[in-house]
C-alpha cells in the first residue's frame, strides 16, 4: 500500500494497481476510473473491479433499497460516496440493455425487472395483478398529494364518507401509515405515504409525483386550524345573537311607542263626537 501511495504522490501512474491504471485490457475499468480523481483514492488501495462486484452482489440480493451510507459500511467507510456513485453509474450503464434496471428509489438503490418483462414474471409465479376500487385509489391519491391528512379532510375533498375498509386496505398494503395525531378536538389520526409506496410506484421522492392537471388546487392549500375556525364561528354567532337581540329590543320599543300613541289618540276623542257619530 505504501508503494502505491508513493507512486500516486509522484504522479507515476505506471506503478498503480493494474485495475486502477486504466488498462484497456480490463473491461469496464476505464468507465469507472476516468471519473475518479487520484486525490480521492490516494489514501488507500482500491480494487475498483472487485468493489463494483461487491456492490453489484449487495444490490442484486437486497430486498429493500440500499443507500450510499449502507454501501459505505460494507467497506468499513473507507470508500467515499463519490466513488460509490461513480460505480453505481457504471452499473446502471452496464444493465441498460438487459432485463434489469438499477433504480434510485426512496433514497436508495435497487435492481428491478423492467416493466416490459412483468407479464412473463406474472406467468412464471402465477401472480394475478391486484385490483383496487376507485375509492381506494382516490383515497391514496389524496393522501399522497395532501399529506399529512386526516380521514375527515379526505372526506371533505371526496365529498363522501370514507369506508374503514378503504383505509385498512391501504394500511395492509403498507402504502400508508399513521404518523401522529392532529392537535384538535378528537385528535384524529394523521395519514401519510410510506417508503414502500415510493418503491412500488417507482418514485425517488414525493417531488417526483406527476402534477395534477385541470384541478382547482385551492382545495389542497393548507386550511386554518379547526380550533381557530370553531372560535371564529363562535364569535360570529355571538355577534349575530347580539345584533338580533338589539333589533328585537328596538322592535319592542317601536311597538310600545305605537301602543302609547294609540292610547293618546283614544283619549282625545270627546263623548260629544261619539254621540254625533252614533
Amino acid at each position: 500500500m505504501e508503494e502505491n501511495v508513493d507512486s500516486l504522490s509522484l504522479g507515476n501512474d505506471s506503478d498503480l494497481n493494474p485495475r486502477m491504471s486504466g488498462d484497456d485490457s480490463i473491461p469496464g475499468n476505464n468507465e469507472i476510473a476516468k471519473d475518479i480523481s487520484i486525490d480521492s483514492v490516494q489514501n488507500y488501495d482500491i480494487d475498483l473491479m472487485h468493489t463494483e462486484k461487491v456492490i453489484e452482489v449487495c444490490l442484486l440480493t437486497a430486498t429493500d433499497p440500499i443507500s450510499l451510507s449502507q454501501l459505505s459500511t460494507v467497506f468499513d467507510n473507507t470508500i467515499s460516496e463519490d466513488i460509490l456513485k461513480n460505480i453505481i453509474d457504471n452499473l446502471k450503464s452496464r444493465y441498460n440493455d438487459s432485463g434489469l434496471e438499477l433504480s434510485d428509489l426512496g433514497g436508495g438503490f435497487r435492481f428491478r425487472s423492467k416493466i416490459l418483462f412483468q407479464p412473463y414474471l406474472n406467468k412464471l409465479y402465477q401472480v394475478k395483478p391486484p385490483r383496487y376500487s376507485r375509492a381506494v385509489m382516490e383515497t391514496l391519491a389524496i393522501i399522497a398529494y395532501r399529506q399529512p391528512v386526516t380521514r375527515g379532510e379526505i372526506e371533505d375533498i371526496r365529498g363522501v364518507s370514507v369506508n374503514s375498509t378503504v383505509i385498512q386496505t391501504l394500511l395492509d398494503r403498507k402504502w400508508i401509515e399513521v404518523i401522529g395525531q392532529k392537535q384538535i378536538p378528537g385528535r384524529p389520526e394523521l395519514l401519510a405515504t410510506t417508503v414502500k409506496f415510493l418503491e412500488e410506484f417507482n418514485l425517488n421522492s414525493l417531488q417526483d409525483l406527476p402534477p395534477l392537471p385541470h384541478i382547482d388546487t385551492a382545495q389542497f392549500e393548507p386550511k386554518d386550524d379547526l380550533i381557530e375556525e370553531y372560535d371564529h364561528a363562535k364569535e360570529d354567532h355571538k355577534e349575530k345573537d347580539s345584533t338580533d337581540a338589539a333589533n328585537n329590543a328596538s322592535q319592542i320599543e317601536d311597538d310600545a311607542s305605537i301602543t302609547e300613541n294609540d292610547k293618546d289618540c283614544g283619549n282625545n276623542i270627546s263623548p260629544e263626537n261619539d254621540s254625533e257619530s252614533i
